[in-house]
């Protein structure tokens, strides 16, 4: 568990050094207990943090339908597109209810990774944008299930929850997509 937060946490921009420097068989029980209760975000946290991923989501989806060249890659940008694009909307209303705001800013990593797609060449665009999407749905299905699982009760869990399903279809479909080439 705590390895896959700590994968998360890399993959959204998150994580601190310091979170590798200490072995999980050198902790205590009390201690890891500590740890991974850090390694969940705070509902503020979490609220930006999924904003963020489905803004990139939204951008990236809007590039690939601009450059892919296959049909299936343009088709799968389309149906992302919709689903972060409704995502947002509701994760949104989320935040509301539970009297968080949203920050409509990327990370640093987002934006640059954005960039590689905009300038990729014409025939390596859809393999980057597929293994993009692996990665990124990969990171958000462990980000949603363990906000899910272990995240402050209210209309942020809901909303986790409630994702999860739709981001596992996103990888299930990128996989296909991937494997097809």
């Amino acid at each position: 568990m705590r390895a896959s937060l700590i994968l998360i946490a890399l993959a959204l921009g998150t994580a601190s050094p310091q979170a590798h420097e200490t072995a999980p068989d050198a902790q205590s029980s009390t201690e890891r207990t500590s740890e991974e209760a850090k390694q969940i975000p705070t509902a503020a946290d979490f609220a930006k943090q999924a904003a963020q991923a489905n803004l990139y989501e939204i951008q990236a989806a809007e590039i690939a339908l601009q450059r892919a060249k296959q049909p299936g890659v343009r088709d799968l940008a389309q149906g992302i597109l919709a689903d972060h694009k409704k995502a947002q909307e509701d994760l949104i209303e989320a935040a509301q209810g539970g009297n968080e705001v949203i920050d409509d800013k990327l990370e640093a990593a987002q934006s640059k990774q954005l960039q590689a797609l905009r300038e990729a060449g014409d025939g390596e665009f859809d393999a980057l944008y597929l293994s993009d999407q692996l990665r990124s749905h990969q990171a958000a299905m462990e980000f949603l299930s363990a906000y899910a699982e272990n995240g402050e009760a209210g209309p942020l869990k809901t909303y986790a929850q409630a994702a999860f399903p739709t981001v596992r279809m996103h990888l299930v479909k990128v996989k296909a997509h991937s494997n097809s080439d």
